[in-house]
């Protein structure tokens, strides 16, 4: 087989100047490789399992999502650098946390379960995360949430579409 040096990567995501972030979740760290494949940085996730990542276009901060924690739930961390210790943001009524987007001022969501296991969307700022209540339909499974600069809307995505096997977005 093709070895990699991931375990159970995930998430991806990039910042302004080309690099990639990759959620390596079993390894409990996000890797940031230039564009050309060179590792440049490596974030230690000390306490959970990461799947998604979002980079601040303002001012370059690293969000990482943990789906679940080591023994806690799951949170958002902000990381400043990899050297720093990150800042840890959590909403009480998410569980786990899946997926994350920053639009173009700096504003960030994550997507994720609630107590129940249905899908929530939070709103992260600060030092906290608060629900986003959401209208007009029924998202099962969490997945991507982008910011359409075009559109100048966010994206949000599930992974199991009207309960099936497809996935489909909502703006």
């Amino acid at each position: 087989g093709i070895i990699t040096g991931f375990n159970q990567p995930q998430g991806e995501c990039s910042d302004n100047h080309g690099n990639v972030y990759v959620a390596n979740t079993q390894a409990n760290q996000v890797q940031e490789f230039s564009r050309a494949g060179i590792l440049l940085n490596t974030y230690p996730d000390k306490s959970g399992y990461p799947v998604g990542c979002a980079v601040n276009p303002i001012n370059g901060d690293l969000a990482v999502a943990n789906v679940s924690g080591f023994s806690s739930l799951g949170r958002v961390l902000l990381f400043t650098s990899p050297k720093t210790r990150p800042t840890s943001l959590i909403n009480p009524a998410q569980v786990s946390y899946f997926f994350l987007g920053y639009d173009i001022h700096g504003d960030l969501w994550v997507d994720g379960r609630d107590k129940q296991k249905n899908y929530i969307l939070s709103s992260c700022g600060g030092f906290v995360c608060r629900t986003i209540n959401l209208t007009g339909g029924k998202i099962y499974f969490p997945g991507a949430v982008q910011w359409d600069q075009k559109e100048y809307s966010w994206v949000l995505f599930d992974q199991r579409c009207g309960n099936t096997t497809a996935a489909c977005s909502y703006w």
